[in-house]
């Protein structure tokens, strides 16, 4: 397919570079460092859900199975197996897994991007999962509201993510949570497919 897509305009070259950059970052007239990827073990339950539903930070022996997920619901959009372990691979990713009786079953990723004094600060959504035989239980969801407490508690304004056109399940859910649509990417996936770019406004940890 060339260089379009994410290789080409709006690569994922040029993606992987802007996050890795974005390491150590300017907030409010100070430098804070961007955490690893995987953090504590703590989790939060899913009070409003039927089934007994655990959020946490992902820790590294979360890997696998984020690699295995991104394979299988990624894989007709370009090589997301590959591409997710390099995101791993940096300290500007927030990672988040639910489990459900100590299994993880859904995750959800987010990259802090590098900005300055002069520009809001912004995080983006990179991938959320869910493993099919646990959709629609609003895993999804609460994997979505949970990334957005942790890019606010780091100072961030605002979350944007880029969802398939033809993806209607997910600008479903997208939509429900606040995002909304500002432009459409074309050849944006590797594979060739269209993009919807959306966008949220989030509240900042004050």
């Amino acid at each position: 397919m060339g260089h379009q897509g994410r290789y080409g305009k709006y690569g994922e070259t040029k993606r992987f570079a802007r996050l890795r950059q974005s390491g150590m970052r300017q907030t409010a007239g100070r430098t804070t460092e961007v955490k690893p990827w995987f953090g504590k073990a703590g989790a939060l339950t899913a009070h409003d859900l039927n089934v007994q539903v655990h959020v946490r930070d992902g820790i590294p022996s979360d890997e696998g199975f984020i690699s295995r997920l991104s394979g299988r619901v990624f894989s007709v959009y370009g090589p997301y197996r590959k591409m997710i372990r390099r995101w791993l691979e940096l300290d500007t990713a927030i990672t988040l897994i639910a489990t459900q009786e100590g299994k993880p079953v859904g995750f959800a990723m987010a990259g802090i991007l590098e900005h300055d004094l002069m520009s809001p600060a912004v995080t983006e959504l990179l991938a959320i999962a869910v493993e099919r035989h646990r959709q629609r239980m609003g895993i999804g969801q609460m994997l979505l509201r949970e990334i957005e407490k942790k890019a606010a508690s780091l100072g961030e304004r605002r979350l944007f993510l880029h969802t398939a056109t033809e993806n209607m399940a997910a600008q479903k859910l997208f939509i429900k949570s606040g995002y909304r649509p500002q432009e459409t990417k074309r050849k944006f996936y590797p594979r060739g497919q269209d993009a919807l770019m959306m966008v949220k406004e989030i509240a900042g940890s004050g």
